[in-house]
């Protein structure tokens, strides 16, 4: 996610904008309806990536929270947390 919010979108973003982009065929439609809709769809995968990025981060943040709380000594605690971070 990091990567596409810099601009490398993947591939599975780079084939439904494709996809959103065919989709709006408009009659009579002039040049600037393509180039629209992309922009469009350009900032949906951009707003996409946003929540997304915020909704793995939060989660992270909680899961490391949760294990935090619990009784255990500190190497059991980073243990986990590295667990928690590679599964993610």
């Amino acid at each position: 996610m990091k990567m596409q919010q810099d601009g490398k979108v993947s591939i599975a973003f780079t084939l439904k904008l494709g996809h959103l982009n065919d989709f709006i065929k408009p009659a009579n439609s002039t040049e600037k309806i393509p180039y629209n809709v992309d922009q469009m769809n350009k900032a949906w995968v951009s707003r996409m990536t946003m929540i997304l990025i915020y909704h793995y981060e939060s989660s992270v943040a909680d899961l490391v929270g949760k294990i935090s709380f619990l009784r255990m000594d500190p190497f059991q605690v980073q243990h986990f947390i590295n667990k928690t971070l590679k599964s993610v």
